[in-house]
């Protein structure tokens, strides 16, 4: 039995996780990735170290589980650029 004393206790400044993580076939790495880019706001400027320096990870880390959930098409990433330059990278969200 799990008893989550949070349930119904946190109102605000929340995600909604689906349940079909649960089923995903996800490795956990993959799922905390998941989940954790859905708490960030939509002005948030992704970057792999500032996610990794956010995490006590590893920049490395956080570029192989993008390239995971992109194989598995669950997030497309795509590079902004600003005349001419490098400017970031968007990073879209799919459904499971």
């Amino acid at each position: 039995m799990i008893l989550n004393e949070n349930k119904g206790m946190i109102r605000e400044n929340f995600t909604m996780i689906p349940n079909e993580i649960n089923r995903s076939g996800l490795t956990v790495e993959q799922a905390g990735m998941y989940c954790l880019l859905q708490t960030l706001p939509p002005d948030w400027s992704f970057s792999a170290a500032g996610l990794a320096a956010r995490l006590n990870s590893s920049p490395a880390k956080i570029r192989r589980l993008m390239r995971e959930l992109s194989d598995l098409d669950l997030v497309r990433t795509k590079t902004v650029r600003e005349n001419g330059r490098y400017s970031g990278v968007d990073v879209r969200i799919m459904p499971l």
